[in-house]
């Protein structure tokens, strides 16, 4: 996080699901790419999409699983108001966090949430702000 970088490991292990039990195979680890931006935050997988938000740019970008397994880093970008302590949550809609700009913040430090709003597949907010 202070790095301003995440690494994406492929940890080498992989698992065939027998139902009943599970087959693990085991080959070394690697490095596949690194993620670079203004403090990385939290991190939330959906399906096959992971996204990452990045504090100090008040936004999270959406990468492909598939294509970071491969060491392509491509991203679609979605920004919140302003830069904060945030995360984004994805499902038929996202759900992203919102700063609270009204409170004092001292310098070096990020304002802290306010709520959550919520955008369609189009990335168009419906509704109100939610706290």
């Amino acid at each position: 996080m202070n790095a301003d970088a995440v690494d994406v490991v492929a940890t080498g292990a992989t698992f065939s699901d027998h139902g009943e039990h599970s087959d693990i195979e085991l080959e070394q680890p690697s490095h596949l790419v690194q993620l670079e931006g203004r403090r990385p935050a939290h991190a939330v997988s959906h399906g096959d999409e992971v996204l990452q938000f990045f504090d100090l740019k008040g936004e999270a970008r959406v990468f492909a699983e598939q294509a970071l397994l491969q060491g392509k880093p491509n991203y679609d970008t979605v920004k919140a108001a302003a830069p904060h302590h945030g995360l984004v949550v994805m499902n038929d809609y996202m759900l992203v966090s919102e700063p609270d700009l009204s409170q004092p913040v001292k310098e070096g430090e990020l304002p802290p949430r306010l709520g959550l709003k919520v955008l369609d597949k189009a990335g168009q907010q419906a509704g109100d702000v939610a706290t």
